[in-house]
């Protein structure tokens, strides 16, 4: 098996969630010691990254560190890393946090770097149930205007939970808007709903049945807590660490049209982003000596970030003409062996260059579904059960040796993500399908994912092969990132879409025009549609992308 083995969590929509890979430990020289010595030798280990999980920017409300509902799967799948990772033999077991707020190279760099601060400063006290911080988010806006919680926060908090105890019966009976105006006026109520909400996003889920995930400042941070501002256990990095720096065209263009804008800010939304970091277990570092500013620095911040700056951050940080930038690109100068061409700042670099919830700009989603197609009956899905894929240096042969093994499990729909590293790539999956083929055959629950299949294990996982980057788009035949559609291509990527589910014998190379046209008849008849006659028509294209794809939110207008 491959040494770049790691566990990857990108199914739904709670962002990336991962183990790092393995990094070598150097061996440490040291020299004998007499017992009438005087002086001893000291080892310092290095501060290593395990584990990581990027907080998306649909956790947060618009242009606000309002912790949104949508959260709740991020901190659940957090709480089972975190006790995944928690060793049991070490005198100190758990694997400390730190948490890095980030946000887009769009908009004034101080407004930037302190919402992101606000950010990171709303997820750290949801894990420690700090409610005293939330108020003051809530109470104290954003100095440079933004972040404004108002009523609209109260009111998805009682959405989402209820009233909090205490609240008098009338205020009850108002209509939410009313209501959640007399609980913000009401500090006492306003404090217990905070709790009340953090109380049910951030959970444990083991076994379908949920229970609190409390984590303690003193305990469970990278400084524990001992600095009053949080300095190293909680920072905002601002827009320093882009992920993508778009070209300078696409800004030109979103600056003369409303489409052109939403579509950048879309793209963007790599960069809006919260990091939590799990780091070995019995890491623990000085703040003193910590060089990142304190989340409450407000506009010294951005100097205070500076001093840890690559020496050509601006070239790395600066849009080209008409070209994207990404994190992955090698530096050509001054330093040849640095990747990381995006970043600007060498001390985060230090930290996250690695990390897996860094790494992935692009997803290839899949839903995996368990029955062929039926009329009248919805495609029944593998959810919950474990996976590995598999990239090899030679795809073509099986004993080649693997490049990347990443394990994890399908969510409840079924999907799973794979990264994207490559445009163009084969992969093995195997799946844990075997016994939920068979009648009457549903396994137990799974173990927890973040827990590799032992080989043993994996030998009874169902493996299929897949051409990652192979898909065609269903309007105009091409390939991502291309313009070579044709008609034939067009109905290659309704091929392609009718085989994946379920659709149609053998590869889809060998289909003769009569077993496409039986395809596509089956296919609307069992979506019920109007037209039944094996002909691509648009209502057909319609529900096949609507079977086959993920479901896209509409790109939304954002803050920075």
């Amino acid at each position: 098996m491959s040494d770049q083995t790691i566990f990857m969590d990108l199914a739904g929509d709670d962002g990336v969630i991962a183990t790092h890979f393995d990094q070598i430990a150097l061996p440490k020289h040291v020299a004998t010691a007499l017992d009438s010595d005087d002086k001893h030798n000291t080892i310092k280990e290095s501060l290593l990254a395990i584990a990581c999980v990027n907080v998306p920017k649909d956790h947060f409300e618009f242009d606000s560190s309002f912790v949104s509902p949508l959260a709740k799967g991020s901190f659940v799948k957090l709480s089972k890393l975190f006790d995944a990772l928690t060793a049991k033999t070490v005198f100190d077991p758990t694997p400390p946090l730190a948490i890095f707020g980030h946000a887009d190279p769009v908009g004034d760099p101080t407004y930037n770097s302190i919402l992101s601060a606000r950010r990171a400063r709303a997820i750290h006290a949801v894990l420690i149930r700090d409610t005293k911080t939330w108020d003051e988010l809530a109470t104290q806006p954003h100095p440079m205007g933004g972040d404004v919680w108002g009523t609209s926060a109260i009111e998805t908090m009682i959405n989402t939970v209820g009233f909090p105890d205490g609240t008098p019966p009338g205020v009850q009976n108002m209509p939410a808007k009313q209501a959640a105006a007399s609980i913000k006026g009401n500090p006492a109520l306003r404090q217990a709903l905070y709790r009340k909400y953090m109380d049910a996003l951030c959970v444990r889920v083991v076994n379908g049945v949920e229970s609190e995930f409390i984590l303690e400042r003193n305990k469970h941070f990278l400084a524990r807590g001992a600095d009053k501002n949080g300095k190293a256990d909680l920072q905002g990095c601002g827009e320093f660490n882009p992920k993508l720096v778009l070209s300078k065209k696409k800004d030109d263009e979103a600056k003369k049209s409303k489409l052109a804008k939403d579509k950048r800010d879309a793209e963007n939304a790599l960069n809006r982003r919260v990091l939590i970091f799990l780091f070995k277990p019995g890491s623990k570092v000085d703040p003193a000596k910590w060089p990142c500013p304190h989340v409450k620095q407000g506009a010294a911040a951005v100097e205070v970030c500076k001093k840890r700056f690559w020496p050509d951050a601006k070239d790395r940080t600066a849009q080209e003409l008409d070209t994207d930038k990404t994190f992955r690109q090698e530096r050509k100068k001054p330093r040849d062996d640095t990747f990381g061409g995006t970043w600007a700042c060498r001390f985060y670099q230090g930290i996250a260059q690695f990390s897996p919830c860094e790494g992935v700009s692009r997803q290839w989603p899949l839903r995996v579904l368990i029955d062929t197609p039926r009329l009248g009956e919805n495609l029944k899905p593998l959810a919950e059960r474990r996976f590995v894929a598999v990239v090899r240096d030679k795809p073509e042969s099986p004993e080649s040796p693997e490049v990347l093994r990443i394990h994890g499990a399908t969510g409840k729909d079924g999907t799973l993500r794979l990264p994207v590293f490559d445009e163009h790539t084969f992969i093995s999956l195997k799946l844990e399908a075997g016994k939920v083929l068979e009648p009457g055959g549903e396994p137990k629950d799974p173990p927890n994912p973040t827990t590799p299949p032992t080989e043993e294990e994996e030998k009874g996982f169902l493996e299929v092969k897949l051409d990652a980057g192979a898909l065609r788009h269903l309007d105009t035949g091409s390939l991502p990132d291309a313009t070579d559609g044709s008609e034939e291509n067009k109905k290659l990527a309704v091929k392609q879409r009718l085989f994946n589910l379920g659709y149609g014998r053998e590869k889809i190379e060998k289909w003769t025009e009569d077993e496409f046209k039986l395809a596509v008849k089956q296919f609307q008849k069992n979506e019920q549609l109007k037209n039944q006659d094996g002909t691509v028509d648009e209502d057909t294209r319609v529900r096949l992308a609507e079977e086959h794809e993920p479901r896209r939110q509409k790109p939304e207008d954002d803050e920075e």
